[in-house]
């Protein structure tokens, strides 16, 4: 898809809050998560679709929370509280 890339986050944890890494990639066009299991892109979401986006913390661990400008919310990325201080 393209885009300059801006930065990129490790994570430790998949969906299902078990240990896997994971990573968070963001460029100035689109949103991706990769994961290791399937060694594939869970997600692709253009910046533009992106209403908001939160760190939501949970018992044990974080999420990162998407909000579309449709109103669909996303748990795309999660991650223990080790990872945390680079996800705010």
């Amino acid at each position: 898809h393209g885009g300059k890339l801006l930065f990129i986050i490790v994570g430790d944890l998949n969906a299902k809050a078990e240990y896997e890494e994971n990573a968070l990639a963001i460029s100035d066009q689109w949103l991706y998560v990769w994961n290791s299991t399937d060694k594939k892109l869970s997600y692709e979401i253009p910046i533009k679709s992106i209403k908001t986006i939160t760190v939501k913390r949970v018992y044990g661990n974080a999420l990162i929370r998407i909000e579309q400008k449709t109103g669909e919310m996303l748990d795309v990325f999660r991650f223990t509280y080790s990872v945390a201080s680079l996800c705010d």
